[in-house]
């Protein structure tokens, strides 16, 4: 379950979550971008996959339907409860990076307008290992990793999560893992929409990663089977 609350790193949920995941010597990541306002295949992932998670990264072009998400998430515990305990965001070329959502009003407290914001790019620490998530576009992703492969380098990143080519992809140099789950919902270069999930026990090289494929159900609701790149 997520606190809900942005914290001045800009990693949603609480302090205590977010140094027991530094600590942690496994965990599993949710990966997903560009949802395009697709907000019901967001709510059946996280559904599906959030409570077996102990990170979301979202790599851009749909804070939107995170905001919405966690908007919800007030008023619908169910939401909350599947809703990993440290949740990253990365402003991808569609977003704004001030999103206001608003919290209903308790019986203690009237109703109240917060604020997500959406960094260009954020980093942060799971298992001992630097996660660095971006949506893309800045580093023209599009043409190569050249200029990603720097920042990341820079950073000392041992995981770099983006998005914005809608094309779902992995590629590992020097102990780096660079990974992009695809489109959740306008997927490219004809590849089914995506998202990935990234296990590692903390002391291993090696990274477990697999991309799931969405399929479109009876009654508005999603299905998910594993693809091969």
């Amino acid at each position: 379950m997520n606190s809900l609350t942005q914290l001045a790193s800009n990693l949603i949920g609480s302090q205590e979550d977010i140094l027991a995941l530094e600590e942690k010597s496994s965990a599993n990541i949710l990966v997903i971008s560009d949802t395009h306002g697709d907000y019901d295949v967001l709510c059946d992932i996280i559904e599906e996959f959030g409570h077996i998670s102990d990170a979301l990264v979202f790599c851009g072009d749909g804070v939107c339907d995170i905001c919405s998400y966690i908007q919800d998430s007030y008023v619908d515990e169910s939401l909350q409860e599947h809703l990993p305990p440290v949740v990253a965001i990365a402003k991808g070329n569609g977003d704004s990076e001030k999103n206001q959502i608003i919290k209903p009003k308790t019986n203690d407290l009237p109703a109240s307008r917060k604020i997500i914001t959406a960094p260009n790019s954020i980093s942060f620490t799971v298992a001992g290992r630097n996660i660095f998530a971006i949506h893309g576009h800045r580093f023209s992703v599009d043409y190569g990793l050249e200029n990603l492969s720097l920042a990341a380098q820079n950073l000392d990143a041992d995981l770099v999560f983006f998005g914005h080519t809608h094309r779902p992809f992995r590629y590992e140099d020097s102990g780096t893992l660079y990974l992009n789950p695809g489109s959740c919902s306008r997927p490219r270069g004809g590849n089914p929409a995506s998202f990935a999930f990234v296990s590692f026990p903390g002391m291993r090289e090696r990274y477990d990663v697999s991309f799931f494929g969405i399929r479109s159900e009876l009654f508005g609701r999603f299905s998910f089977y594993p693809i091969n790149l």
